[in-house]
């Protein structure tokens, strides 16, 4: 099982090496990892001996962690649980997002949300105006999370980061 952002939805995808007697997958979600309850229902495709893909979406999801697994239920009514997947939606809106704050490890972090695709620039001011780095980060548009890696180690203080979007 594997969950990950899709643009403003959440994705879940689980794969099997086979299935036989399987009478359909109930998705579950959890916002703890803990408590599920069930959010999706999937029939099964049927027996087969080679692999099996499925899908599921969520649409637009609020910001926040959640935890996904998948139960299947055969034809005999016996229940299995898969693993857990877990995602997190930073922010579902048209804006930009930088996390974390306060930066850690030297990497800025920044969240576009339906952005348009194209070349944005980010420039990064000290607390005295000083440009201390800028960078051209390539977007193919949608939802992605693009890293600033500053060549020079920054130090405690206070930033403005600048992005300037393709249509300026």
């Amino acid at each position: 099982i594997s969950a990950a952002v899709e643009n403003t939805d959440i994705a879940v995808d689980w794969k099997l090496a086979e299935e036989f007697n399987i009478s359909h997958y109930e998705i579950e979600r959890s916002s703890d990892g803990r408590n599920f309850s069930k959010v999706g229902t999937m029939a099964s495709n049927g027996n087969s001996d080679g692999p099996v893909e499925y899908k599921w979406l969520e649409a637009s999801p609020e910001p926040g962690d959640y935890y996904y697994r998948i139960k299947s239920i055969s034809n005999d009514g016996i229940s299995v649980y898969s693993d857990i997947a877990k995602v997190k939606i930073v922010r579902n809106s048209p804006e930009m997002y930088v996390f974390p704050n306060p930066v850690t490890n030297n990497y800025i972090q920044l969240q576009l949300n339906s952005a348009a695709p194209g070349k944005y620039s980010a420039r990064l001011f000290n607390s005295i105006g000083q440009l201390v780095n800028t960078e051209i980060l390539p977007h193919a548009g949608g939802t992605a999370t693009k890293v600033i890696a500053p060549v020079s180690q920054l130090n405690n203080g206070n930033y403005q980061l600048e992005i300037t979007s393709p249509d300026k």
